[in-house]
């Protein structure tokens, strides 16, 4: 079994076997361009790309102006992350739209902490230390659900370090529907208070495997919040371009909804509030000065055809009471 390479915080994988193919949680394998894995790429499968994203958010903590602190990250990249981070050069320097969806999965799980939410739930976990480097509340359950592999990395990394919340760590392959119906079934948790993160995750599933999932979160466990975060077709095939060694280790980038938001809003969901990674990384005075101009335009409107655009997104179950949450 590969590890697989969801929110792009995977790790571990089946050098033995090869099967860099099989690095969906969701059980879509059919759904990926497979192709046979380059082995003089640095990237061995998608799992790597955690290790450089990692290495994004310990540059960020380490500058005078930071907008978050992850004090754990380069640990958890080590040295092959860095080796990987050195030999994409097209993105060695693309830190800022990382910068930013972490700042706004900081802000928006913030903000649903604050409006009553007990339970958070991580979805292929992989390296995210918010349960160490964010004052979450001690009466907070965070659980993590990820592969055997993944969570003994993880948790021999962190083992010298002390969690603010209640984190709960299970071993579970999502990959498999009935064991990860299993595993939501199992949390003693209020749905209408609980919220769900996939970061960096859908980009890597098939459109009808997203579906499967969204309808499981919203219809058949009506849990309230989900954060997720969303590329149009033509930013995903961008991206796919500038990031060759990626394709050449058997996965590419694939969901990009053309309607955008509207995707999940035929499928139960409301748009809470979204914010574009670009503005954000302008806010946050993270893009480089070329692009600043490009910031100023208005936010492209789906259907997306040729438009480059990107956002986290706050969803919540149509069915939940809503309240409100401050605008950013």
């Amino acid at each position: 079994m590969v590890a697989v390479g969801g929110t792009g915080d995977r790790l571990l994988g089946d050098h033995t076997h090869h099967l860099y193919f099989r690095v969906d949680q969701f059980n879509c394998i059919h759904y990926f361009r497979q192709m046979e894995p380059d082995p003089s790429s640095p990237i061995r499968n998608v799992s790597d790309t955690a290790l450089w994203v990692a290495l994004y958010r310990a540059q960020e903590s380490a500058r005078i102006d930071a907008h978050f602190q992850d004090p754990f990250a380069e640990r958890l990249a080590g040295h092959r992350g860095k080796q990987i981070l050195a030999n994409q050069k097209r993105v060695k320097h693309l830190s800022w739209p990382f910068v930013a969806r972490t700042y706004l999965f900081d802000l928006y799980i913030q903000q649903c902490l604050d409006d009553g939410v007990t339970t958070v739930i991580n979805l292929a976990a992989g390296l995210d230390t918010r349960p160490y480097r964010m004052n979450i509340p001690g009466h907070i359950q965070w659980i993590e659900a990820d592969l055997p592999d993944m969570i003994r990395y993880k948790e021999e990394q962190l083992d010298d370090e002390a969690p603010t919340c209640q984190l709960k760590r299970y071993q579970v392959d999502l990959s498999d529907a009935p064991e990860r119906r299993k595993f939501f079934s199992s949390l003693q948790s209020d749905p209408s208070k609980t919220l769900v993160l996939s970061e960096g995750l859908l980009v890597y599933l098939g459109e009808s495997t997203v579906v499967e999932l969204s309808n499981e979160l919203n219809k058949d466990y009506h849990f309230k919040y989900w954060i997720i975060d969303l590329g149009s077709p033509a930013l995903v095939k961008m991206m796919n371009q500038r990031i060759p060694d990626l394709g050449r280790s058997g996965v590419e980038l694939i969901f990009g909804p053309v309607n955008g938001l509207q995707f999940f809003e035929n499928m139960g969901w409301s748009d809470k509030k979204h914010a574009s990674l670009l503005k954000t990384s302008n806010k946050l005075k993270r893009i480089p000065f070329f692009m600043r101009l490009f910031a100023m335009f208005p936010d492209p409107k789906p259907p997306f055809k040729k438009q480059y655009w990107s956002a986290v997104c706050l969803l919540e179950n149509s069915s939940q009471t809503r309240k409100p949450i401050p605008s950013l």
